[in-house]
C-alpha cells in the first residue's frame, strides 16, 4: 500500500514482484534477492507485473521509496490527528491525501 502515497512522484510505483517490490526487498532483506536468477531484460516473466522491470531494481531506490513513503504516511497520520473532524464526514474516513488538498505539508 505504500505506493499509494507516492504514485504522484514515482510513475513506476506499485507492482507485483517487479522493480518496486524487488528494490524494497533489496533494501530490507538483501540476502533474499538474486537478480542473476532473472532472465535477460525484456524476456517474458510469469507472475511479475509492473512498470519497472525487476532487473532495474536497486537497494538505493528501495531505501529512497521506503523513506519517502514513511514520511508521507506520517504526514497523513499527523493531519488526521490535527483535523479529526474532516475524517468524520461520510465517506472520508478512508480518504487519503486530504492533507495535500488542504495545503498541508
Amino acid at each position: 500500500m505504500d505506493y499509494l502515497f507516492l504514485e504522484d512522484r514515482f510513475p513506476e510505483a506499485g507492482d507485483h514482484a517487479a522493480g518496486w517490490e524487488t528494490s524494497h526487498l533489496m533494501a530490507l532483506l538483501p540476502a533474499t534477492v538474486d537478480l542473476s536468477a532473472l532472465p535477460a531484460k525484456g524476456e517474458p516473466l510469469t507472475g511479475i507485473m509492473g512498470r519497472m522491470p525487476p532487473q532495474d531494481a536497486t537497494a538505493d531506490f528501495g531505501r529512497r521509496t521506503l523513506e519517502e513513503s514513511a514520511e508521507a504516511i506520517l504526514r497523513e497520520v499527523d493531519h488526521r490527528m490535527e483535523h479529526p473532524q474532516l475524517y468524520r464526514q461520510h465517506g472520508w474516513s478512508l480518504r487519503e491525501g486530504l492533507w495535500k488538498e488542504r495545503g498541508g505539508a
